[in-house]
């Protein structure tokens, strides 16, 4: 540093100034240096990291924007990280002025910080990346703050809830999609058509009416049906086109209030790319067209609460009949939590609507980018699509014989261990990364680690869709030491679509679905882990089961099937074409 500073003073030797203002020149000069290597990037000793990010104060940011932008994959960024520096646990430096990220890549020691670590919680990139929703509780610490704010929600997951609200709703949205289908089918003649819209709707349907009951006004499905079958015979004519060019439908305009969810998935998406997410917030709160949407929100969300108040003042809290909707039952759970209280219930709280928004956008996005997924992966792998299949009609017999859909009661009361192992798959190959924070300083790997460190748990890296990372057992935790995790056979190709991973013999000789076969972070793990995971089961268990009995998912072309992401919310593929054929009964 002191060679810089003194070939700053050469330069200024060769400027003809007083004696006095040149020393004054150069000594800010030299201030100002030193100030600016107290900005850089301040790395955690014995970490990996990338030497060039230490010489910037925007840090990694560049590399990461650029990559970014470039493919949209900010998760195949950070899976490169570890892999040029060929480290299980490495640092990043993402947002400027600010401590490293680190990036962990390796299955079994996530799983010990998600579940045995009392020393992580919730992190601050999650609570930044959720501030539109500030009052929600996936953004609170672990602590009693967050135990009362999940009592509003805690039962909503529960079977008999679901069983009784959730999946009837459900089912009665996906047939609305089949009927879709059944129309794109005819209307398509063979050709393939893009199907990532029809699923989103599908799902958005789905969640909706779980959430606000199965007689909720607004539809994304019946709409695009209804469209499609007002179409002229000219409309249909000028449509017609080669047997492998994309048949293009029109588009149904969705509801200002359906619209409402996609725009704040969208906004949650440009946080996550963002390496400044609180000026990015601060942007979009600016942005007249932003403020119009929370406002469209707010009327809807406070329109949906005050129905279910309604509901329940004339039904009363003695029984839970009544209730046939998320919005019911949470109105219920406040009324009666206000009792034991001895307070005021707070039905129209910034709480109860940050709840019941998430509810929407979360149960949403993730689901639905799942399914797209799972839709490339079924018509790329007709040998695994055509044994689910089969696994359906032999686990659904009586209505193979009767030529119907299996009933809803069929499809939630039957286990079936290839669809289990499919879901798991899919879910697998498209999961998105998880982040806690360091709550005191601890050790990771064998690291001194500084209280208030965010550590990123890789999905999508070793250990995952890659070989694991050879760690000494001296360099784990202790509780990772006493914890044996299972491991498949990483010289198979663990990118590749094989839903057999997790099958395993019983007894008897028959298959059997074992979830702890490999990893799996798609919902987290422990106490934090994703409350909507049965709900998220349940929808992809009836869209499956329905979707395959009535079609079968033939090959598109290359040009059509590529497998480029974005990450936002969820690992989202930027194409997702299918071609359709009914299955004969």
């Amino acid at each position: 540093m002191l060679s810089q500073a003194g070939g700053v003073l050469d330069l200024l030797s060769n400027i003809h100034l007083s004696p006095a203002l040149g020393f004054i020149v150069a000594g800010t000069a030299v201030l100002l240096y030193s100030f600016y290597r107290r900005l850089l990037p301040k790395p955690i000793p014995g970490i990996p990291y990338n030497p060039e990010a230490t010489r910037s104060i925007f840090g990694d940011a560049p590399s990461m924007l650029r990559e970014t932008v470039r493919t949209g994959e900010f998760m195949a960024w950070m899976r490169k990280q570890s892999e040029n520096l060929n480290a299980p646990l490495c640092q990043i430096f993402l947002r400027p002025l600010s401590n490293p990220t680190l990036v962990l890549a390796d299955w079994r020691e996530a799983q010990d910080v998600l579940m045995k670590r009392k020393d992580f919680d919730r992190s601050s990139f999650t609570r930044d990346l959720m501030a539109p929703i500030a009052h929600h509780h996936i953004r609170m610490s672990t602590g009693s703050e967050w135990k009362d704010a999940r009592k509003l929600t805690q039962d909503l997951m529960i079977p008999a809830f679901l069983h009784k609200v959730a999946a009837p709703a459900i089912y009665s949205k996906v047939l609305d999609f089949l009927h879709l289908w059944e129309l794109k089918e005819s209307l398509s003649e063979g050709r393939p058509f893009h199907a990532q819209t029809d699923i989103y709707h599908t799902i958005l349907d789905s969640v909706c009416a779980f959430s606000f009951g199965a007689s909720f006004e607004y539809a994304a499905v019946r709409p695009q049906s209804d469209l499609l079958e007002s179409l002229t015979p000219e409309q249909k004519l000028a449509m017609k086109g080669d047997i492998d060019d994309p048949i293009v439908f029109p588009e149904a305009a969705l509801h200002e209030n359906l619209e409402v969810s996609l725009t704040a998935g969208h906004v949650l998406e440009k946080l996550m790319n963002s390496a400044t997410p609180k000026l990015t917030l601060w942007w979009e709160n600016m942005r007249p067209s932003f403020k119009k949407t929370l406002a469209a929100k707010d009327r809807f969300v406070m329109g949906q609460i005050d129905k279910s108040v309604k509901k329940m003042k004339t039904h009363g809290t003695a029984d839970d009949s009544w209730v046939r909707s998320a919005v019911d039952h949470m109105i219920l759970r406040e009324t009666v939590l206000a009792e034991k209280s001895g307070r005021e219930p707070q039905f129209f709280s910034p709480s109860m609507s940050d709840e019941i928004v998430f509810n929407v956008v979360g149960g949403h996005e993730t689901t639905a980018n799942t399914l797209v997924w799972g839709l490339k992966f079924l018509t790329d792998n007709p040998a695994a699509q055509s044994r689910l299949r089969s696994a359906l009609h032999a686990a659904h017999s009586l209505a193979l014989a009767e030529k119907r859909l299996p009933t809803l009661d069929e499809i939630t009361h039957t286990t079936i261990p290839y669809l289990d192992a499919t879901m798991d798959e899919m879910l697998r190959l498209s999961a998105m990364p998880i982040t806690r924070e360091a709550t005191c300083d601890t050790e990771l790997l064998g690291h001194r680690i500084p209280k208030g460190t965010v550590v990123l748990l890789l999905s999508n890296g070793p250990s995952f869709l890659s070989p694991s990372f050879d760690i000494p057992e001296s360099k784990r935790s202790k509780t990772s030491q006493a914890t044996r995790v299972r491991q498949w056979n990483e010289a198979e190709d663990m990118r590749a679509y094989h839903p057999e991973r997790w099958l395993v013999k019983g007894e008897d000789g028959e298959d059997r679905f074992d979830a702890t076969a490999g990893p799996q972070l798609a919902f987290g793990l422990g106490q934090r882990g994703c409350s909507g995971r049965r709900l998220a089961y349940t929808k992809m268990r009836i869209v499956l089961t329905l979707m395959l009995w009535e079609f079968e998912l033939l090959p598109v072309p290359p040009s059509l099937s590529s497998y480029a992401a974005k990450d936002g919310l969820a690992h989202t593929p930027r194409q997702c074409f299918i071609r359709l054929r009914r299955v004969r009964y």
